[in-house]
């Protein structure tokens, strides 16, 4: 862990390439690039679809891409999203991130921690986070 270790808590992230997941993948490599340690939380690529992308499962995973470590966690998708269903899915990805950012969890020793909002459960995360 470096001072400029900084974990990023977000519902999209790359490779998605609308909407936030293409804003996130960005900021995570320019921090990145200006010597940060960028570790993400997130979920596997589905949106705009509300499907999970090819290649991706809806479960626990970790990958590295361009230099960024990205955990995975599953969150709840049903083949129509919409009313509550578009509720539950940030919900269950709030649930899913919290667990996957505990303390002692692997990468997550990090100095700094942001959420990409929307949706607001992302900051539910990140304030649980204890400070380091």
């Amino acid at each position: 862990m470096t001072e400029r270790s900084l974990l990023i808590v977000c519902m999209n992230y790359a490779p998605e390439q609308t909407g936030c997941g293409k804003y996130t993948g960005e900021i995570g490599r320019e921090m990145l690039s200006r010597g940060h340690d960028v570790a993400v939380v997130t979920t596997p690529p589905h949106y705009p679809g509300w499907r999970v992308a090819p290649g991706h499962s809806n479960g626990w995973s970790s990958e590295v891409s361009d230099g960024v470590r990205i955990n995975r966690c599953p969150l709840v998708l049903r083949e129509k999203m919409g009313g509550v269903s578009r509720l539950i899915a940030p919900a269950s990805f709030a649930l899913s991130a919290t667990y996957e950012s505990r303390p002692g969890s692997a990468d997550r020793s990090m100095r700094q921690a942001f959420a990409i909002l929307p949706p607001p459960s992302d900051g539910v995360t990140t304030v649980t986070l204890p400070a380091r």
